[in-house]
């Protein structure tokens, strides 16, 4: 997307990640640090990160095994029915697989190797 031109806009608890080029995106993304307890939901943290961007026309959600279904259907709802939203849910170990739920897409990654097959089903 970034090589295409298009405006990318990544956040993490922790700042709004450099998106000028694929390397740096790559290279601000090796600065993530873990940041525990600063939002009690998935999606206070989601509205307070893209409070000041342009409304999204595809938003994309990274989170652990912990995160149900339920907190990623309420960082949906922050954005317009416009909006595509996809959810990665990372989870070692699980059988990889792709569900829709309301126009919520949800990937289930159990392995990094699992995840050109997950993606190809999704973009078909």
């Amino acid at each position: 997307m970034i090589r295409d031109g298009t405006r990318v806009s990544v956040v993490t608890e922790g700042r709004l990640l450099k998106t000028a080029t694929p390397v740096a995106l790559l290279d601000d993304s090796c600065r993530i640090d873990p940041v525990f307890g600063r939002y009690p939901t998935l999606r206070d943290f989601a509205r307070d990160a893209t409070r000041r961007l342009p409304e999204p026309s595809v938003v994309t959600i990274v989170a652990g095994s912990q995160v149900d279904l339920a907190e990623f259907r309420a960082v949906q709802t922050l954005f317009g029915q416009d909006a595509k939203t996809v959810a990665f849910r990372i989870d070692e170990g699980a059988t990889p697989r792709v569900s829709a739920v309301s126009g919520l897409t949800v990937i289930t990654v159990g392995h990094l190797t699992d995840l050109p097959a997950l993606l190809r089903r999704v973009n078909r």
